[in-house]
């Protein structure tokens, strides 16, 4: 997946949030796992996450999420997979997760060798092969919430979305609070931009309210999905949209940061100044607690 999409982001941050859900998805059910550092930036892609599981077994598990064609991925897979084997002394198990149609393609067999011009083999390399739109869409609906918001993107037909929106609406209503909640439901009204145009997403989102409180729908229908949360953040600034951008700061930060305390949400309801929720946007990459970012955001 191409670098800073929105789509990006969002499966990384559902896979950080919960990555036993995931493996559990690609059939590792019960693991004890951990996000690990590749610190490969040269040949990872920015759909890329590599997950460590100590137990059942030991092994590295290197899932990538694909939206477009790429016939090159499996030589691209083969090459990071060795480094990974070098670098962690495991064997490595690699997931290429196809989320739509249009990313699948003949080379993409789950099987890779190359040849010498005499016909010795010198590289056979086995990786897995997920088509997300094959998958019956009752294996997200019952599965981890953290995979949840694939759902929509699953084997199922344009009737049946309606009832698989309430069924995670309900869910997630049912699991997790209101703030956590937002969070889901901004990664499934983003994720359904990969399948559904906006029109319909916006026609069908009249009958969530849950879903429809997410500031991200709002920025979805006026800005497109290809625009991005953060750009999004910035569009509604500039209107002066203050509390949406509370809003949306509190979906951005709240992945990095954690749930801020009641002393930090109410200093963050105070700020009425739309150049503060500008610089919060700016330092996304650079401050660690919600502490730093409200001094950060505040110093000219």
């Amino acid at each position: 997946m191409s670098g800073g999409k929105p789509y990006d982001v969002t499966i990384k941050e559902l896979i950080e949030r919960n990555p036993a859900d995931w493996l559990a998805f690609l059939g590792i059910p019960n693991a004890t796992v951990e996000a690990i550092d590749a610190d490969l930036s040269t040949l990872i892609a920015a759909g890329d996450k590599v997950l460590k599981v100590t137990s059942p077994v030991e092994q590295i598990v290197q899932i990538e999420l694909q939206s477009y064609r790429d016939p090159q991925l499996p030589e691209r897979k083969m090459v990071y997979s060795s480094v990974l084997i070098h670098r962690h002394k495991l064997p490595v198990q690699s997931v290429m997760i196809l989320l739509r149609s249009e990313a699948d393609c003949p080379e993409l067999s789950g099987h890779l060798q190359l040849k010498l011009p005499d016909g010795r083999v010198t590289h056979d390399f086995y990786y897995d092969v997920v088509r997300l739109w094959q998958i019956p869409v009752e294996a997200l609906l019952q599965g981890g919430l953290a995979t949840l918001p694939l759902a929509p993107l699953a084997n199922m037909t344009l009737e049946q979305l309606p009832e698989v929106l309430r069924r995670i609406e309900k869910r997630v209503a049912a699991e997790v609070g209101s703030g956590e909640a937002i969070d889901y439901h901004a990664a499934t009204l983003i994720l359904m931009g990969l399948r559904y145009p906006k029109t319909l997403i916006a026609e069908l989102m009249k009958g969530f309210p849950k879903m429809k409180e997410s500031v991200t729908y709002e920025l979805i229908l006026e800005e497109g999905i290809e625009q991005g949360i953060e750009q999004g953040i910035e569009q509604g600034i500039k209107r002066g949209k203050l509390s949406g951008a509370l809003d949306l700061i509190l979906i951005l930060y709240r992945r990095r940061l954690g749930e801020p305390n009641l002393t930090v949400l109410d200093r963050l309801k105070a700020i009425t100044s739309q150049s503060v929720f500008e610089r919060m946007v700016d330092l996304y990459q650079k401050v660690e607690t919600w502490d730093e970012l409200l001094l950060e955001s505040q110093t000219i």
